[in-house]
């Protein structure tokens, strides 16, 4: 803000430090941004000479108002740090003797008080009887009267976050974005989640067992379905196909004894560790007893060509 002292003689000298001048020559008192009990300052520089100093009557008398001329509610003024009553600042000019001339003048608000900009008029309103007729405003002296509005002042008061819940809301937000994120990937077919068949139906053709969907399933033991040898698994098995990964059945065989064949187009391929299963693969299972079960897996995302 551009340095700027306002001079009000009273057969004394009243300037007030570090504000703006507007056209009408004018002050005008920018108090910039205040929080809730937080002390913002301007400087009042009051020069009584040495008559006014020997007169304990001399006085003069300034009141912050609205831009309407009504009293200003929820703030509290304050000369040099302290607390006054009422919107008033009262100066005697004995209390200058041997006495530095400036004066800290400042607001405050309570907390709870509702955020927005201030703006009022800084008024002149009273001054002792052999004051009232020498009272002059400016480095020009202009001369001013009791009753006259010396300049506008304004203050813009908010009530921030505090610093410390704003960082735990910033580390608290982090921290959940974390486990969302973790939360999702390990999510079934996630990257770090388990992998399931996400789609396919196993039926056994030999009536005794019902079909099963193999859609949320990680894996499924027909082994354990049939009560033959361990060892005869069904799991999810991801494989490049027609130029893109998809998701196949694939047949795991660990068992010693159990014959097992893949039938397809009329074709009857034995079963190895491993095999993958196409739409419509029927699954043939001999046990060491020479029983025979009959399985059929159905998927119509994985067709034989």
């Amino acid at each position: 803000m551009k340095e700027f002292s306002k001079i009000l003689a009273l057969v004394a000298i009243i300037s007030f430090s570090s504000c703006q001048k507007n056209k009408k020559n004018e002050t005008s008192m920018n108090f910039g941004e205040a929080h809730p009990n937080q002390i913002v300052e301007k400087t009042l520089v009051l020069n009584f000479n040495d008559e006014s100093k020997a007169d304990s009557n001399s006085f003069v008398e300034f009141s912050y108002l609205n831009e309407d001329g009504s009293l200003p509610n929820n703030i509290v003024y304050t000369i040099n740090g302290e607390n006054i009553t009422g919107n008033k600042l009262k100066f005697y000019a004995y209390t200058f003797q041997n006495k530095n001339s400036e004066v800290k003048i400042g607001i405050k608000f309570p907390k709870g008080t509702q955020e927005k900009e201030y703006i009022g008029k800084f008024v002149l309103t009273a001054a002792s009887p052999d004051l009232q007729q020498n009272i002059y405003q400016g480095t020009n002296k202009i001369k001013s009267s009791v009753g006259e509005t010396l300049g506008k002042w304004n203050v813009i008061y908010t009530d921030p976050i505090p610093l410390w819940i704003k960082i735990t809301a910033g580390i608290s937000s982090i921290l959940l974005a974390i486990v969302l994120l973790f939360y999702i990937l390990r999510r079934p077919n996630m990257p770090l989640g388990p992998k399931t068949f996400q789609r396919g139906m196993l039926s056994f053709l030999d009536g005794n067992t019902t079909s099963v969907s193999l859609e949320n399933l990680q894996k499924y033991d027909i082994s354990k379905t049939l009560g033959i040898e361990e060892g005869l698994l069904l799991e999810p098995f991801d494989k490049l196909y027609q130029r893109k990964k998809q998701r196949f059945a694939r047949l795991k065989n660990n068992s010693s004894s159990l014959d097992i064949k893949v039938i397809y187009n009329g074709i009857e391929e034995a079963v190895g560790v491993n095999q993958e299963l196409y739409n419509l693969d029927d699954i043939k299972i001999k046990t060491i007893d020479n029983k025979i079960y009959t399985l059929s897996y159905s998927n119509n995302k994985i067709k034989r060509f």
